[in-house]
This record gives C-alpha cells, sequence and structure tokens, in this order.
C-alpha cells in the first residue's frame, strides 16, 4: 500500500518546486529498495502483487524523475536493475523500465550535447545498457520457450524470447549506443551465418521437403538475431551511415550472402519452423533497402571506389537472381516464401532506382514474358510482379541523363497490348474484370509522385481502354465491387493523369456518369440493395468532390447536374437513414461545392451581367431560381443534421459552416430568417444537452451568427427565443436570462455603435461564451423548475419538450 501511494505521487505532472527536495528522497529511494531485494536469496519468493508494484515505481523513477540522480546515483540504480532484471519472473515488465529509460536518455541527447560532449553524457551509461543487450541477446540462445526456466510465459502473446519487445529494446540501445553495438552485434551475426551454414547437413536426404532438427533453440535464436539485424537497419541514420559504411557493407553483404544460401531450403514444407525464417530473412532484407538507397544515391552515384560499384552490382544481382529462382519453382515452394520474394523485389526496384536492374537478363525476361504466367501463378503474385514491371518500365532512373525512354516505351507499350487484348476478351466475367482493373489502379499508383514524361507514356495507352470502360461501368453498375473499382480508376485518371488526360476527357467521363447515375431509381435501388452497394455511390460522389475542386471554367455546367443528382436522388435516402455511413462523404462533396463554386451560387456583379447578356434574360432568370432553390435545399440539409444524433456529421457540419464564413463570410450572404433558425436549433441543442461534446464549436457557430448583427441578437432574437419555445417562463425569469448577456459597458457600447460597425467591433469570442454558457445554464434551471411545478400541479399531464424546426 505505502508503494502505492508513492506511485501516484510519481504519477503526478505537476509537482511544486518546493518538494523537489522529497521526490529526490523518493528516488533514491529506489536505488536502496532494489538493494534490498537483490540481497533476498531470491526475488521470486516476494508477492507478485509486490513485485508488481515495484516495477510499476522503477517505470515511473525512469520515464519521468531520473534526472533525480546524479551520477553516481545513476549508475547504482543501473547496476542494481540489470541483476534484477534477469533475476525474477516479471522480465517484459522489467523490460518497459529499460524501454523508458532509454526513451528518456534518448530524448535527452539533442539537450545535452549542447551543454557538454556526447560522449561524456552517455559514458555514465554506456557499461550496464551494453550489458542489458548482451544479456537479453545470452538468453535467446540460451533458453528454449517451451522449457524457460527464467521467464514467464503464459501470455498468449508471448511466442518465444525473440519477441518484438526484446528487439525494441534492443534497437532502443542502438539508437543510443550506434556503434557499440554494431560492433557487438556482429561478432553474434557472423556466428550466426556460420550455424546457418550447417543446417544443409541437417537435410532429410530421402526427402528435399524435410530437415531434421536436432537443436530448436538454435533456429529460434538465428529467427531473433535475422529480426535483429532488419531492425537495426534504422539506426544507420545521419551520420552513424557514413562513420560505419564499412560494417553497414559488412552486415549487409553477409545477409544477402544468408539470402542466396537459403534458397537451398525453399522446398522444406517440415519442420515449419525453416518456412517461416526463411520469411523472415526476407522481411530483414527489405528493412535494408533504404540502407541500400542511402549508399547507392551518396556512394555509388558519388565517388565511389570501383570495388563499391562491383559489390553493389554483385548483390543486386544475387537479389533478382533468388527472386527469379523462386518463381520458376513456385509449385513446389510454400506461397509465403514467394509473395514474401515478390514483394522484396518491388521494394527493391521502386527504391533503388538504377538501369543496371533493368538491364539484368531475367528482369528483362520477366517484363517480356509476364503474361505467360498469368494461368499458373497466385493472383496476388501476378498482379505485385505487374505492378512491378510498371515501375521498371515507367519510372525514371536517379541521376542518369540517358533514361532510354524510346526502348521502355516500346516495351511497356507491348506489354500493355497484350494485357489490354486479354482484358477486352475475358471483359464477361467480373472477376476477370475486377482483377484487371485493379492490376491498372496500381499502374497509376506507381504514377502518382512521378514526372510528366512517365504520365505520358502510361497514358498514350490507357486512352484507348476508356471508352470500353466508359461502356463496361453501365454493365457492371449493379456489382458493388467491379463497379467501385472502374469509378476508382476513372477517380484516380483525373487525380494522377490530369494534364496528359485534357479537360475534354474529364468532361465526357463526367458527362457519361451524371447520364448513368441520373436515371431513375438507379441511385435509390443501390442505396437499398446492399451495404456494400453504398460503396459505388460513396465513389461517384468522390468524383464528383474531384470536379467542383477542379478550376477548369468547363466544368461549372456540370454544377447544377451534379446537385440535382445529389438532392433529387441520394438525400431523399440518406436523411431517412440513421447511420452515417454516406453522410459525410455526401456533406464533403456540398463543402467543397460552395467553397469552390462559389461564384456559382454568388456571382459577383460583373460576371452577373455578362451571363445576363450571353443569354436568354428569361433562360438566366430560370437559372437564378433554381440556384437559389440548391442553395436552399443545401441549407435545409445542413439545418436537418443538426437535428439528428449522429455526432460526427453534427460536427463536420458545424466545421463546414466555419469554413464557410472564413472564407466567404457566409452568414451575411443569408436571409435573416435562415440565420434565426440556425441560431433557434443550436440554442436548443445546447439546452437539451444532446451533443455536449461539441459545445465549444457550437459557441464558436453562434458567436459568428449573433456577430451580423449583435444587437438584434441580444435585444430582439434571445427575447422571441424565449418567448416561443420557453413561454413557461415567468417574465421576470426572462428578463433575468436576457441580462446574461448584457454588462454596462457593453450596453453603452452598443448604444453608441451602428449596426455595421457593431459587426465589426461585435463582442469577443471568450467573452460571449462565457456569457452563452451561464445562459443556457441558468435557461435549463429556469426551466427544469417551471416543469417541476407543472407537473406538482397536474401528476397525470405528459411531460413535454420544446421542438426545434431546422432552417
Amino acid at each position: 500500500m505505502a508503494l502505492g501511494v508513492l506511485n501516484e505521487l510519481l504519477y503526478r505532472k505537476y509537482i511544486p518546486k518546493e518538494f523537489d527536495r522529497n521526490m529526490s528522497y523518493i528516488a533514491h529511494f529506489g536505488v536502496e529498495l532494489l538493494n534490498k531485494i537483490l540481497n533476498r536469496s531470491s526475488a521470486t519468493t516476494l508477492p507478485e502483487t509486490y513485485l508488481e508494484k515495484v516495477i510499476e515505481f522503477m517505470c515511473l523513477i525512469a520515464s519521468s524523475h531520473f534526472n533525480q540522480y546524479n551520477e553516481q546515483s545513476a549508475k547504482a540504480f543501473l547496476s542494481l536493475l540489470l541483476p534484477f532484471t534477469f533475476q525474477q519472473p516479471f522480465y517484459y515488465e522489467c523490460l518497459e523500465i529499460w524501454g523508458r529509460l532509454l526513451d528518456h536518455l534518448n530524448a535527452q541527447l539533442p539537450i545535452i550535447s549542447q551543454l557538454m560532449n556526447r560522449d561524456e553524457y552517455i559514458e555514465t551509461y554506456k557499461q550496464p545498457i551494453l550489458a542489458l543487450a548482451n544479456g537479453i541477446v545470452h538468453c535467446t540462445a540460451k533458453y528454449q520457450v517451451t522449457a524457460d526456466e527464467c521467464y514467464d510465459f503464459e501470455d498468449d502473446e508471448v511466442e518465444a524470447p525473440s519477441l518484438t519487445r526484446n528487439i525494441d529494446i534492443l534497437v532502443k540501445v542502438g539508437e543510443l549506443l550506434p556503434v557499440e553495438s554494431l560492433e557487438s552485434l556482429i561478432t553474434t551475426w557472423t556466428d550466426c551465418c556460420r550455424f546457418f551454414g550447417t543446417l544443409q547437413t541437417a537435410l532429410d536426404p530421402s526427402s528435399k521437403t524435410v530437415m531434421r532438427i536436432s537443436n530448436p533453440v538454435e533456429i529460434e535464436h538465428f529467427y531473433f538475431i535475422v529480426q535483429l539485424i532488419g531492425r537495426m537497419a534504422n539506426i544507420f541514420y545521419s551520420d552513424v551511415f557514413k562513420q560505419e559504411v564499412t560494417l553497414g557493407k559488412s552486415l549487409f553483404q553477409q545477409l544477402v550472402g544468408v539470402y542466396n544460401f537459403s534458397k537451398r531450403f525453399y522446398f522444406i514444407k517440415d519442420p515449419e519452423v525453416i518456412v517461416k525464417m526463411n520469411c523472415e530473412i526476407l522481411y530483414s532484407l527489405r528493412l535494408w533497402t533504404y540502407w541500400l538507397v542511402r549508399f547507392h544515391s551518396e556512394i555509388i552515384l558519388g565517388e565511389s571506389t570501383l570495388e563499391d560499384q562491383q559489390m553493389f552490382f554483385e548483390l543486386l544481382g544475387i537479389m533478382t537472381e533468388v527472386v527469379f529462382y523462386t518463381l520458376e519453382n513456385r509449385g513446389e515452394i510454400d506461397s509465403s516464401i514467394v509473395i514474401a520474394n515478390v514483394n522484396f523485389f518491388f521494394t527493391l526496384i521502386n527504391s533503388v532506382r538504377t538501369q543496371f536492374i533493368f538491364q539484368i537478363s531475367s528482369v528483362q525476361a520477366l517484363i517480356q514474358k509476364i503474361h505467360l504466367l498469368r494461368d499458373t501463378i497466385d493472383p496476388e503474385v501476378y498482379r505485385i510482379l505487374s505492378k512491378s514491371v510498371a515501375t521498371l518500365t515507367l519510372l525514371p532512373w536517379q541521376s542518369v541523363s540517358q533514361q532510354e525512354w524510346d526502348t521502355r516505351t516500346q516495351i511497356y507499350n507491348t506489354y500493355m497490348k497484350i494485357f489490354l487484348e486479354e482484358f477486352a476478351r475475358t471483359a464477361a466475367n467480373g472477376e476477370n474484370v475486377l482483377f484487371h482493373l485493379n492490376i491498372l489502379n496500381d499502374q497509376l499508383d506507381v504514377l502518382m509522385m512521378e514526372n510528366a514524361n512517365s504520365k505520358k507514356i502510361c497514358w498514350n495507352v490507357l486512352k484507348e481502354i476508356v471508352p470500353f470502360l466508359q461502356k463496361l461501368s453501365t454493365t457492371y453498375l449493379r456489382q458493388p465491387q467491379v463497379s467501385e473499382v472502374i469509378l476508382s480508376f476513372f477517380s484516380k485518371i483525373m487525380e494522377v493523369l490530369r494534364q496528359q488526360a485534357g479537360a475534354s476527357f474529364f468532361e465526357n467521363s463526367i458527362h457519361g456518369f451524371l447520364s448513368i447515375f441520373s436515371e431513375e431509381n438507379i441511385i435509390n435501388d443501390l442505396l437499398r440493395e446492399t451495404e456494400s452497394s453504398s460503396v459505388v455511390v460513396e465513389k461517384f460522389l468522390q468524383m464528383l468532390q474531384s470536379m467542383v475542386k477542379d478550376p477548369s471554367p468547363s466544368f461549372k455546367k456540370f454544377i447544377g447536374d451534379a446537385l440535382a443528382i445529389c438532392y433529387d436522388h441520394v438525400y431523399p435516402v440518406l436523411a431517412q437513414r440513421s447511420t452515417p455511413d454516406l453522410k459525410i462523404p455526401f456533406f464533403s462533396l456540398i463543402r467543397d461545392t460552395l467553397n469552390y463554386r462559389w461564384n456559382y451560387f454568388f456571382p459577383t456583379l460583373v460576371l452577373h451581367q455578362q451571363n445576363i447578356s450571353s443569354t436568354n434574360p428569361q433562360l438566366q432568370q430560370q437559372q437564378d431560381q433554381i440556384i437559389a432553390k440548391r442553395l436552399d435545399q443545401i441549407v435545409q440539409s445542413i439545418g436537418h443534421s443538426f437535428l439528428q444524433q449522429d455526432l460526427e456529421v453534427f460536427r463536420y457540419n458545424l466545421g463546414t459552416l466555419t469554413i464557410w464564413n472564413e472564407k466567404h463570410n457566409f452568414y451575411t450572404k443569408l436571409p435573416g430568417k435562415v440565420i434565426i433558425q440556425f441560431m433557434t436549433v443550436l440554442l436548443q441543442v445546447l439546452v437539451h444537452k444532446t451533443h455536449d461534446l461539441h459545445r465549444e464549436e457550437m459557441s464558436h457557430v453562434l458567436h459568428e451568427m449573433a456577430s451580423t448583427d449583435y444587437i438584434h441578437f441580444r435585444s430582439t432574437f434571445l427575447h422571441d427565443f424565449l418567448q416561443m419555445n420557453f413561454n413557461s417562463i415567468l417574465p421576470e425569469q426572462r428578463n433575468s436570462l436576457l441580462l446574461k448577456f448584457s454588462t454596462s459597458q457593453e450596453s453603452s457600447r452598443l448604444r453608441s455603435t451602428t449596426r455595421d460597425e457593431n459587426r465589426d467591433q461585435g463582442i469577443d469570442l471568450p467573452s460571449f461564451s462565457l456569457m452563452l454558457n451561464n445562459f443556457i445554464e441558468d435557461l435549463r434551471y429556469q426551466n427544469f423548475l417551471v416543469e417541476c411545478q407543472r407537473l406538482n400541479s397536474s401528476p397525470n399531464q405528459p411531460h413535454s419538450h420544446p421542438t426545434g424546426k431546422s432552417p
């Protein structure tokens, strides 16, 4: 219980400075406590609840109060914490102490480096921290999970001593002591590589799919070290990369060597740990590709030696050779290894942009013959390989003037011709359409951040299939999975290939989809059929959103049709639904429509005169009436959302009103009665406390609305609001409430200002929020008293709440 009290004190975020001395005593008590526990014959004889409190106490010291220690006390704490970690059953809980301590030390480094030498600061903690790292590695080499005498592995999440939590600590040690960690790791890694080479002798001579393992602990330890090697790639940051480039090359070369050797075990399926080990080698190698990227850009493309260049090209060749060896034998190799290899290959070519990979004969063979793999390989693997082909042929090489665009364009066109012919031939099958469209969408994802040349090559091919896909969208409109991907394809073209496709493509596409979705009952049927059908409508709304954001004037003619679909087909269904699944995308489109197309609803005088002179006045008048109707529907729909229980939509539309007003002074454009209805609804919501989580946002919106004419708000609106909605409140109580929005200084100022001046000099938000809060609280209290009196006088009379109407 005493430790619990101390822990509560240490949890406090703010402790007055006069208690610093007491906190120092508490922190030093941690050293004394560890010493007493370790002097016992065995820490395991202590009650578990007591040890849990001790560990919690140490965590708090390590994370928040370690600065209470001087150098001597810090060394004592760490030297005692080290044996404590390995001598009691709460091993992973003790790792949490070390994790917090290492986080604290790493966070202090930027500050300490300005005051003193970094190495001097770290020297205090170096020895026990390195001893901790060696202890973790030693334990994984020594103990087996199923017969462990050192740890408690009852937790279902714990699979082995080589769990991520161990590696997380070792990586944090590496961040603090990068050079020392790498130097100590290289010996262990070399021993593990040597052990891995001896595994070939364990192969069963009678079956190439079976391996006879005499000591599973060694496999577990190797698996752990491979994971660690992969994670340690992250510590080659900043100057560490340049300082330890030789050590980095050594580790990476050994890892590639292990990867190359591991293909001898690709056919093994028993025991399963070998498959898992082969995959882990690939995952670690993927983490090192980012080191390879830096080696390529800073060393190979810089002032590199001939030896470095030969090593770089040789390693690339080895890695690609193993990938294609896996593909050639894919029928006999576990699918997880095949997928891990192709994922690694895609990461490699997408990260290391060099013409050398493109020129490798096996890579050229893949590009030219990938279509032959279609029926003999897993669809997911084929999709990744297709994405790799697009990356190899379309993306520019780094720091190379001769990009060989003509050759690559020809190769890409040949590949895509075969692909699109197959697509057209199999388009009667929905699964085939889905498969081919996913590959096309992957290509567009690859080009998202690339230059115009790559996008031009792609568009010159894709434009041939666009008319075919537009017709296909009608066929598969009522198959949500397919139609969703078709709409995604067109949306991505609008986003990625905007300049290459040109305005005519967008106009034709938007016009085509508006025609499809304008057909009677199409949207209504989609929204009422299945939940997955709603995704199709959502994708269509996102496409319209891209259109309204586009500044091109050619899209203005489609805004009316888009709003007609929204409010004649989509919104009537959404208004009846309680779920918010489509409401946010819908209101997101409405927000952007008004925000980006403000002049469509509120044209400037010059623009309005141009419209009148260029069109028939009667037609222009009809157009103005339609626009006014749509604007009214927009306001009504937002007002209606404030009467619903959905908090997410409520918050989103409060933000919409705020954005419109901040950018366009929206409230000054609305009729006074609409502002009054908005304020009435929001005040009623505040009174009934249904959306109190967004009280601050409501205060802000009410403040902006009231500021359009604060005198009218205080003197007329509030009086009418109380009169109409709370008419049971007595007049003197009503007057008392009205005074909540009036002070002597404010009243005298208001009397001396005009309406326009008041709009500019309106009451500030903090003062308004305080007055509003007092007004609402007192109104609730007064209304509560009235209702209580009513119930007492008429016990059988039902209790009623005032209701509000949307704008």
